[in-house]
């Protein structure tokens, strides 16, 4: 038997998460898990405590859910006449101006009318005050107020 048939499964619900140890992990990251689950698997019986097993479950369940993304490639954008994706939020730990585009997206979601709508903002990159722009308009995502039906 290869080691992969050990984690072979019926595909329910129950291996939906941990079905990705047996189709992306490697030969080592299966031993471990085998091993592990047998050590929890006695240690919870004998503890009397189940939560053991529990979690190593959810914890190689949580690593198997990112083992299918260790081969995923980005598709070629070409040349984006805005800005590359690997800045698309704003620059690293400028948190006004990632937060000022942020907001502006999720205002596009709440009031875009046909699906594709694209706005260019009037932001020059790194010439802004972020800050400022956040002060000076407030909250665009605070709720507004909603009248009853009735209500004049």
């Amino acid at each position: 038997m290869e080691l992969k048939e050990l984690l072979a499964n019926p595909g329910t619900a129950a291996f939906s998460r941990i079905k990705y140890l047996h189709r992306f992990g490697d030969d080592d990251q299966i031993k471990e898990f085998c091993n592990g689950l047998f050590l929890a698997a006695v240690e919870g019986k004998y503890q009397g405590n189940w939560d053991l097993l529990n979690d190593f479950l959810e914890r190689w369940e949580d690593t198997a859910i990112g083992l299918q993304f260790r081969t995923l490639k980005l598709p070629d954008t070409g040349d984006i006449p805005w800005a590359t994706l690997e800045k698309p939020l704003g620059e690293p730990g400028n948190a006004d101006q990632q937060r000022v585009i942020v907001e502006d997206a999720l205002r596009l979601l709440m009031s875009a009318t046909v699906p594709g709508t694209v706005e260019a903002l009037p932001y020059r990159w790194r010439r802004e005050d972020y800050a400022s722009i956040r002060e000076e308009r407030g909250s665009i995502l605070a709720p507004t107020e909603v009248s009853a039906p009735g209500d004049g």
